[in-house]
């Protein structure tokens, strides 16, 4: 790359919008690869694989934790010879800590087994973890040059690539195994992206680059562990008291809800290294919170209304009368995914204040009441205790972060007139899709597909038709994602 891009060159409505459109993409490749594991494993063997992917997942929280650390140095005014060592401590990092998980699996592999119920749970393990680990190093530095886009296109791409080989795999009868080796196959396949679109060459760090990135990792990397766990919980909670069977259940509802938060998973990537640079400038982020706060939801309000409306009839469709169980979860985790839309947003912009310790004590408190609350509910409830517990969570972190939002902001741009507008529009639509569902007598896909399709014009138009920065915000970013001016405009 012969320029040098930050994170203030950047618009955030286009990394959102290009970010989006890529986690839309993704998802729905995703989403096709799900039905036929779940239907070909069945939830036991579904929810081994996705025990197997937390906890590498959970394992790799320390190199997260210096990943997020190099985002924040790597998006403020560094040279691009300090850039480059950033760079550098990533590949030492996960070689060190790579091997050292080898060591760590080979000892705990009997424990390992049992929890999965995966023979081979060790080997696979560390294959996750280890290429899990060095991609999230490299995608944060990605984001920190402002091209949050990118790195959810590269995230689509390995969903293209992964799906098919996985299918494959898994048809050919080597089951969860097949998964995992589809899964890692990915991973490495697009590791290259980053290290293109990072534009730093690796180079040997000085003491001062390591102390400087430390100064910011002692506390993003309690911050990774206790949020990783944290969102992770439920899986992890489900996996001890429960069965791989119910973590199945919980996975199907969890793929249904995911789309919620696709807006705010791209804005929050953007907003952190944007606020850090504009706070290292002295200058204010006001705007930019606002901006970002109004449109987190705007996927997230359509989907608790619409899981209220047909998660009934969602859930079965797709995934078969196995799946049943997983109706309220789908619609308790639509509801924590709307919560879930703002905390990321408000979370980033703790960060990018530099206080990672905020987050990292409303995390830590909001895990604790999860943890409680959450073995007593799921012991006494099943599966959707654990859920209910999550939910009080969540709110928990929310109203921390509000208040601590509002120390920079006004309580106008933690409550935008966009966001308002989008629960009334989820509310109109909520009560045509029951019409709908009701005379168009929902029992097949096309049906299914015909009320979510409405479901979606109707929430969308009446956007568009009673909002005005709707209109502004959305033809603006598709400008700038197309790279040129709309005809109309």
């Amino acid at each position: 790359m012969s320029e040098k891009s930050n994170p203030i060159d950047v618009s955030l409505g286009q990394e959102a919008l290009s970010a989006t459109t890529a986690k839309i993409a993704s998802t729905v490749v995703g989403f096709l690869g799900t039905i036929v594991f779940a239907r070909i494993l069945g939830p036991t063997g579904f929810g081994a694989f996705f025990l197997l992917l937390t906890i590498s997942n959970i394992a790799i929280r320390p190199l997260v934790g210096w990943a997020t650390a190099s985002k924040k140095r790597f998006s403020e005014r560094k040279t691009e010879q300090q850039r480059s060592e950033i760079v550098g401590t990533q590949f030492i990092l996960t070689a060190v800590f790579s091997l050292g998980l080898l060591g760590l699996s080979l000892v705990g592999a009997e424990r390992l087994i049992e929890y999965t119920g995966l023979e081979n749970a060790p080997v696979l393990f560390v294959m996750l973890a280890a290429t899990s680990g060095l991609m999230s190093m490299l995608e944060g530095t990605t984001q920190a040059r402002g091209k949050v886009g990118v790195t959810t296109w590269a995230g689509t791409l390995r969903e293209g690539i992964a799906v098919p080989i996985q299918i494959a795999l898994v048809v050919s009868g080597l089951g969860v195994l097949g998964m995992v080796f589809g899964h890692v196959f990915a991973l490495l396949a697009t590791i290259p992206i980053f290290l293109y679109y990072t534009d730093a060459v690796p180079s040997m760090p000085s003491r001062e680059i390591f102390e400087d990135l430390w100064s910011y990792a002692r506390h993003s990397i309690p911050n990774s562990f206790i949020g990783k766990i944290y969102n992770d919980f439920d899986i992890i909670l489900l996996g001890f008291l429960l069965s791989p069977d119910a973590v199945g259940l919980y996975q199907a509802a969890f793929r249904v809800a995911a789309p919620a938060t696709f807006v705010s998973n791209a804005s929050a990537s953007t907003l952190l290294p944007r606020v850090s640079n504009i706070v290292a400038r002295g200058e204010d982020p006001r705007v930019d919170i606002r901006n970002t706060v109004a449109y987190a939801s705007i996927f997230g309000f359509p989907i608790v209304f619409g899981s209220l409306a047909v998660s009934d009839k969602l859930i079965v469709t797709i995934y078969g009368s196995d799946f049943a169980g997983a109706v309220p979860l789908l619609i308790g985790l639509a509801i924590h995914s709307l919560f879930r839309t703002q905390t990321q947003v408000l979370g980033s912009v703790a960060r990018g204040f530099d206080r990672p310790d905020v987050l990292t004590r409303l995390s830590l408190f909001a895990l604790v009441v999860n943890i409680l609350l959450g073995v007593i509910l799921t012991l006494k409830f099943g599966a959707i205790g654990v859920v209910v517990a999550t939910i009080v969570a969540e709110l928990i972190r929310y109203v921390g972060l509000v208040q601590f939002t509002r120390q920079h902001v006004s309580w106008e741009s933690l409550y935008p007139r966009p966001m308002i507008e989008q629960f009334g529009a989820s509310l109109i639509m909520f009560g045509v899709v029951i019409g709908l569902k009701e005379v168009l007598t929902v029992g097949s896909v096309i049906r299914l597909g015909v009320v979510i399709l409405a479901g979606a014009a109707i929430y969308f138009g009446i956007l568009f038709a009673i909002s005005g920065e709707h209109r502004t915000t959305f033809l603006s970013a598709l400008e700038g994602f197309l790279g040129r001016p709309l005809p109309m405009t």
